[in-house]
């Protein structure tokens, strides 16, 4: 563990990489070392506990059941985002986030 996560609240800080796919960000932090994480695959709706709930659906020619859970989990990234990051830390994951989303 790292010294003082005692004391911490670590998280992450979720970007939408619109209109990077997410698996494209992830592979380019993680060529890097940056650890990253991505929520909400599937999307809930999908999810085998839900499927058989009843929901509203959106109608029309190619429309998704639910777009915006459908963009978030094609696109949500997490990055490292708490009060233990150096100055040095947060300059590596910005640095690679303006490389991978360029």
């Amino acid at each position: 563990l790292q010294p003082g996560i005692a004391k911490a609240v670590p998280s992450l800080l979720m970007l939408d990489c619109a209109p990077r796919p997410a698996t494209m960000v992830r592979a380019a932090l993680q060529a890097v070392g940056i650890a990253t994480h991505q929520t909400y695959l599937p999307a809930l709706y999908r999810h085998p506990a839900f499927t058989a709930l009843k929901r509203v659906t959106v109608t029309g020619a190619g429309a998704e059941i639910c777009p915006n859970a459908e963009h978030l989990a094609a696109h949500l990234v997490g990055v490292p985002f708490h009060p233990l990051m150096s100055e040095g830390d947060v300059a590596t994951v910005a640095v690679a986030l303006k490389t991978a989303l360029a």
